[in-house]
């Protein structure tokens, strides 16, 4: 928590300079030891303060912060710094988060009189004088919408047509086209001593439910390799995890690597994602420690298929999809869908103000008759601005949300 967190020195004849701290000395200032050029000798940090400032540390077990780098490290005992007024901390560690999440979490039945005790009480905004200045006038009550339960498709799974219903959820496990997994690897960056056999009996397990999906994997699993971090960067850990898996499966690179966590890995996470994505060209796999043993379920694997593109080359890669399509199938698409990520409410129309063209475009350069499919985007988000309750339990799931399928608009 104290990286990158701006310090200024305090102590007496200095002038009050801010430093950025970049991390903690892992021994405190009576046995942390530096070279102390001026004088041509070794000091501990809390010897060169008695001696250069007449300051003695009263906390001399304390580590100090570091305001250099990781090369040049600058150590600053705590004591003598203050932090700087009006900072933020907008990230949250994992321990943070998960109390977040615990403390928001509510039910909606209970969610919606603190909402509107907050708009009477808290916001006032029906007596604001600066609203009434503007002419505005703010409802205290929610706003009512209308909207319906769109029907629920069949799914099929296999020689299995599943219909969802009205929750929504369904088990059935097999696929209707399943890849093969032929070969894959495992690196594993949590405690050896502490998981053993049991990293192995869960990846077997793991390796039965994807028979179960109809991927047919092969019987036998591959070395298992543990990371150790005294010696190995993450991707170096991987990329002998791939070796190893040659050994077992010699017909060719792994498809897929299988990655096992620590349970606090998610700085260790990114380091492993920016490997295999952008290092080792085969995707990953990840999941904690914790969860070896417990035999859930693995969300299978994926395959890609990549575009890189500039926000202006939209034509040409629509293009070249609609012509790989053609040559599979001796078609075009009958209708155009388009799955869109990033896109914020504000800037639906800008998207199809920039995007609709391009598409079109790409259509009308194809031979032939004029193509004009249907196009559809969908966009996928999860941070929106709206929340929807129900105004009967009738309506309600079991949760007391509204039920899966809902279309809405407003009056």
């Amino acid at each position: 928590m104290a990286a990158a967190l701006g310090v200024q020195v305090v102590h007496a004849g200095v002038t009050k300079r801010i430093y950025r701290v970049k991390g903690l000395s892992e021994k405190g200032t009576a046995d942390l030891i530096f070279e102390n050029a001026q004088e041509g000798r070794q000091m501990s940090v809390a010897e060169y303060f008695e001696e250069r400032y007449q300051i003695k540390l009263k906390y001399p077990n304390l580590p100090c912060l570091n305001v250099g780098s990781a090369r040049k490290a600058i150590y600053l005992p705590p004591e003598v710094c203050e932090i700087v007024k009006g900072q933020r901390r907008l990230k949250l560690d994992e321990k943070q988060t998960a109390e977040m999440i615990k403390t928001a979490a509510m039910k909606p039945q209970d969610r919606v009189p603190q909402i509107e005790r907050s708009v009477k009480e808290l916001g006032k905004l029906t007596t604001d004088p600066t609203v009434k200045a503007f002419g505005m006038q703010v409802n205290d009550r929610l706003m009512e919408v209308d909207g319906r339960i769109l029907k629920a498709p069949l799914l099929q799974y296999g020689d299995k047509v599943v219909n969802p219903g009205d929750p929504g959820d369904w088990h059935e496990t097999q696929f209707v086209k399943s890849a093969r997994l032929e070969r894959y690897a495992i690196a594993s960056f949590a405690d050896q001593h502490r998981l053993g056999q049991s990293l192995f009996n869960w990846m077997a397990g793991l390796m039965d439910v994807v028979h179960e999906c109809g991927m047919n994997p092969p019987q036998d699993i591959p070395e298992i390799i543990w990371h150790d971090p005294r010696a190995k960067f993450p991707g170096e850990t991987m990329v002998e995890a791939l070796e190893a898996a040659k050994a077992t499966f010699p017909g060719g690179e792994a498809q897929i690597i299988f990655v096992c966590l620590p349970d606090n890995g998610v700085e260790l996470y990114r380091e492993v994602k920016r490997a295999s994505d952008s290092f080792i060209g085969i995707c990953s796999q990840c999941f904690v420690s914790r969860k070896a043993g417990v035999g859930e379920e693995s969300r299978g694997v994926y395959q890609y298929r990549r575009n890189l593109m500039s926000s202006g080359g939209l034509k040409d890669v629509v293009k070249k999809l609609l012509i790989s399509f053609y040559r599979s199938t001796r078609l075009n698409p009958a209708k155009l869908v388009f799955y869109r990520d990033g896109v914020s409410e504000g800037q639906f129309a800008e998207v199809q103000r920039a995007e609709l063209p391009q598409i079109r475009a790409a259509c009308m350069e194809l031979p032939g008759e004029n193509y004009t499919p249907p196009i559809t985007f969908v966009v996928i988000q999860k941070r929106h601005h709206t929340r929807l309750f129900p105004t009967s339990p009738q309506q309600a799931d079991r949760s007391g949300n509204v039920k899966p399928g809902l279309h809405w608009w407003a009056r």
